[in-house]
Order: C-alpha cells, then structure tokens, then sequence
C-alpha cells in the first residue's frame, strides 16, 4: 500500500514527521539539494511540496535505503 498525501505543502517539521527524520536533517536535505523547498518572499519557513517529499522517498526506496 502506497503513501497517501492529501495536503500540497507541509512545513519543515510536518515533513520531518512523514520522513521520520529531525527538522535539522529536513533543514539538511534542503540546503543539500536532496529535498525541494522553497520560501514564500519575504517569509524565513520553508514550503515543501508534496511530490518533493514522495520524490525523495520513492528515491530512497530505489537505492534500497530507508527513508
């Protein structure tokens, strides 16, 4: 059974918890260019959208590696 993500973008920590990671390894994922986000102008959170976070897990499942 495959993940179901209804919401378009989550913040940082909304994604942590999908990828069960920290929000400093998101922060870390970003800054490496292995998760797309982006910020709306003028604001300092970041925006992940919701195919960059499947993308990033389906990678991750191609390389055999766990989330």
């Amino acid at each position: 059974m495959g993940l179901a993500i209804v919401k378009e973008v989550f913040y940082a920590a909304e994604a942590a918890s999908l990828l069960n990671k920290s929000v400093q390894e998101v922060y870390r994922l970003i800054h490496n260019g292995k998760l797309a986000a982006y910020r709306e102008e003028g604001s300092k959170a970041w925006n992940i959208p919701a195919n960059s976070i499947t993308d990033y897990i389906n990678a991750r499942h191609k390389r055999g590696k766990s989330v």
